[in-house]
């Protein structure tokens, strides 16, 4: 009996990160609509462009000791800067990192003033909006709602410059399709509203939502009915009753048992 059953030969490779040397000609005539182009000659120097904007040139290096995902440091636009002068900043925001020091956070060798963290911003904003009447009572009342019950799952001090891919990922995605659609655009409007100085050239996180192209999915029916266990919803409770008049009332344990 034959054995049909033989290995392949055929290699499948995993498809590799969009890469350029970055030359001055490449610069120079740099156009693509791909978010990221990586150097092949200048590890961890990367060219973003963003949905609206030029293109720059960013650090992107890995330090699980500063964040759990890349730090990206911005460095400047391709328009304006040099090669050279990229390839110094980049060179000295690498060092910083090796340091366990997150270049973002540090302004000319002096530690800068603390960032305010996300929340915070947040909170001006609703005070202000509900001050000046610019905002209805009821969207009001939506934003402060998940100022208390969902911000917080960015993580103890979250700042704009601290909220990577992943972090924002996970969060949103953790999200019903309702309260991701409102906390975005709470997110996008209070990014818009900081003074060029406490944006730090991090990117809009609306914009990195429409990048990573994050659709938090609403639960099926299937789902729905699936979750019946315990006194979750009017199916659970539908389930306990029945129980109860099956195998009649038993007490949870450690309850006492009067029996005269």
């Amino acid at each position: 009996m034959s054995n049909n059953k033989t290995k392949s030969n055929v290699i499948k490779f995993k498809r590799q990160k969009e890469e350029a040397k970055f030359t001055s000609t490449f610069i120079k005539n740099f156009k693509s609509s791909a978010p990221r182009v990586h150097a092949n000659n200048i590890p961890h120097l990367v060219i973003r462009t963003q949905r609206g904007s030029t293109s720059k040139f960013y650090t992107v290096k890995k330090n699980a000791k500063l964040a759990k995902g890349a730090i990206e440091v911005a460095i400047g636009d391709i328009k304006t800067i040099t090669l050279e002068e990229a390839k110094r900043i980049h060179a000295q925001n690498l060092a910083l990192i090796a340091s366990n020091v997150n270049p973002n956070k540090v302004d000319l060798g002096i530690q800068s003033e603390k960032e305010t963290i996300i929340i915070e911003h947040v909170e001006s904003r609703l005070r202000r909006t509900k001050k000046s009447g610019a905002m209805s009572s009821r969207t009001v009342e939506l934003n402060e709602g998940i100022l208390r019950n969902h911000l917080p799952k960015l993580g103890k001090g979250a700042t704009f410059s601290s909220l990577t891919d992943k972090k924002l990922e996970d969060f949103i995605l953790s999200l019903s399709p309702a309260v991701a659609r409102q906390t975005k655009s709470l997110l996008s409007s209070t990014f818009n509203k900081l003074p060029p100085k406490d944006k730090k050239d991090n990117e809009n996180p609306a914009d990195v939502i429409d990048r990573l192209e994050l659709n938090p999915k609403q639960k099926t029916k299937k789902d729905v009915y699936l979750e019946f266990g315990g006194k979750r919803g009017s199916i659970g409770r539908f389930f306990e009753a029945l129980s109860m008049s099956q195998e009649g009332y038993a007490p949870a344990s450690g309850t006492l048992d009067y029996n005269g």
